[in-house]
């Protein structure tokens, strides 16, 4: 009888148990978020002056930095301002920072990585220079050349 007793006593636990067990209770919480579109921002020189050249040499290089100032990964290439008439500047050569290989307008790009945090920036460091070892045009008095150089990002 006493086991009989203590087995219906495990058997009594054993339901509540699982009766406690199987007991749930469940709150919700609301969640919100405004999520914006990745900003490009940019920035690089104001100006770059390649001095007195003489036809048949090239100039020094210039360094420059391209900053991603903005919230995605950029890729940046340069053209020149498309009313330029001139060709002077079709010789300009570009190189990465830690290449030697030159680029030429039209295959010269830098890609950079967004910053880690809002509010900083990412700097890319590169070299242009003029290059007119191969420029063949007649001069006969000296030319003065001025044109902007566009840089345009994209999204990498």
């Amino acid at each position: 009888m006493k086991n009989k007793i203590m087995s219906l006593l495990i058997l009594g636990v054993f339901v509540f148990g699982i009766g406690a067990v199987s007991a749930e209770s469940s709150e919700s919480t609301i969640l919100t978020v405004n999520v914006e579109p990745a900003e490009i921002s940019f920035s690089v020189p104001s100006e770059m002056n390649f001095g007195e050249l003489t036809q048949g040499y090239k100039s020094e290089e210039i360094g420059f930095f391209v900053n991603n100032t903005g919230e995605t990964d950029i890729r940046v290439e340069v053209e020149l301002n498309e009313d330029y008439l001139g060709d002077i500047f079709q010789n300009l050569k570009f190189r990465k920072n830690g290449t030697v290989t030159s680029r030429t307008l039209t295959s010269f790009y830098l890609t950079i990585d967004k910053p880690d945090n809002l509010g900083e920036s990412v700097s890319q460091y590169a070299y242009t220079w003029l290059d007119l070892t191969r420029y063949t045009e007649e001069i006969a008095e000296t030319i003065q050349d001025e044109t902007n150089l566009i840089f345009t990002a994209m999204p990498d």
